[in-house]
């Protein structure tokens, strides 16, 4: 029976009892739905951080009302790529191999993710399919730091054309006169003196055997180097310091001079630093452009805060982006360092010209 019918339908009077009343400038629930090949799509995966978000909510494929409003989502599907937002269909549908072929037959371009429990129609506003009230039909526009941004119902007409001009506002909010929106990053200037950094630069150009995986025993205790290939990007190598002398200087100048400003600025008393590396970026970043957060796989939960400080400004390109607040990106004279959560979605843009250094490590 679960087959044919939507799991909600089956208990919708009390999951109804559950469905939240949903404002703009509210926090979208981010919930995890199989697609229509039975893949897990999560709302906050890395891959669909950073960018706008568009939600369409339907009752099924073949409902009248959604079919009209999904081929007008087809039909502006390049203009919504051109602003790299993502739409994610949702149906109250179970079986996938319908919602597969329903997909097919309207063309549709977009996910299609299943929510036969209605646990992402009640997070969203909407009542499950077969509960008395709001029509199961909805678009929910959500901004990349994931607040609603707006609300298509199913009387409203032209929802591709609305949610369209919504995602665009949004990204042509970094651009405006008035204050963009800015992630919670602090910026430490002179941290390091210039001919400091100059000598870690030099460090990285002379010293360290080149690993193809990170060593083991004896030769983990000397400096090395390591490729870093995160979502397959060909651009960096990391230089990991075991110096001691190195990384005593390191630790006093992190010690007085930024772990003080951090209990200043966010409350938190960081004691601790992972080992310093330097990491070099120079050529073509190939790979997928995909941000990332520092503390989300089990062995990194403990880290709290992330490390960056420029060695260097002679190259072009190669800024820090957290897309979840703005498009515009940091980067800092040498010396300076930027602090930001571990937990912030951020990206290491491609160096366009010259080589990119930057001492980094994280704290807790």
């Amino acid at each position: 029976m679960i087959e044919k019918e939507p799991t909600g339908k089956l208990a919708a009077s009390r999951l109804a009892q559950f469905t939240r009343e949903l404002n703009v400038g509210d926090f979208g629930f981010m919930a995890t739905l199989n697609d229509e090949k039975g893949r897990p799509v999560g709302f906050a995966d890395d891959y669909l951080s950073g960018r706008p978000m568009i939600l369409v909510f339907v009752p099924s494929l073949d409902d009248a009302t959604a079919k009209g409003i999904l081929l007008g989502f087809q039909k502006a599907a390049q203009d919504f790529a051109a602003i790299k937002a993502h739409v994610l269909v949702i149906s109250a549908t179970s079986n996938t191999n319908t919602n597969r072929a329903a997909r097919e037959k309207l063309g549709l371009g977009f996910p299609v993710l299943s929510d036969p429990s209605a646990t992402a129609f009640v997070a969203y506003g909407l009542k499950p399919v077969g509960a008395p009230g709001k029509a199961a039909v909805r678009t929910v526009v959500l901004t990349p730091f994931r607040q609603v941004q707006g609300i298509l119902d199913a009387n409203t007409k032209d929802h591709a054309k609305r949610a369209l001009k919504m995602a665009k506002d949004i990204t042509d909010l970094s651009d405006s006169a008035l204050m963009p929106p800015h992630p919670p990053v602090l910026v430490i200037p002179n941290v390091l003196e210039e001919a400091e950094c100059q000598d870690l630069i030099k460090m990285f150009d002379t010293q360290g055997e080149l690993k193809v995986a990170r060593p083991h025993g004896d030769e983990a205790n000397k400096d090395y180097k390591l490729p870093v290939y995160d979502y397959d990007r060909q651009d960096r190598i990391d230089h990991i310091i075991k110096n001691e002398q190195v990384v005593g200087f390191l630790d006093g100048r992190i010690r007085t001079r930024v772990f003080p400003l951090i209990k200043r600025a966010f409350a938190f008393e960081a004691t601790k630093h992972e080992p310093f590396h330097v990491a070099r970026y120079v050529g073509p970043r190939e790979g997928t452009e995909i941000g990332h957060r520092d503390n989300t796989a089990a062995e990194t939960n403990y880290r709290r805060f992330a490390l960056s400080i420029s060695l260097n400004n002679d190259f072009e390109g190669g800024e820090l982006v957290f897309r979840e607040h703005s498009s515009k990106g940091y980067r800092g004279k040498p010396g300076t360092a930027l602090i930001f959560s571990s937990a912030l979605l951020h990206e290491i843009m491609e160096t366009t010209k010259g080589v990119r250094y930057t001492l980094i490590s994280h704290l807790f």
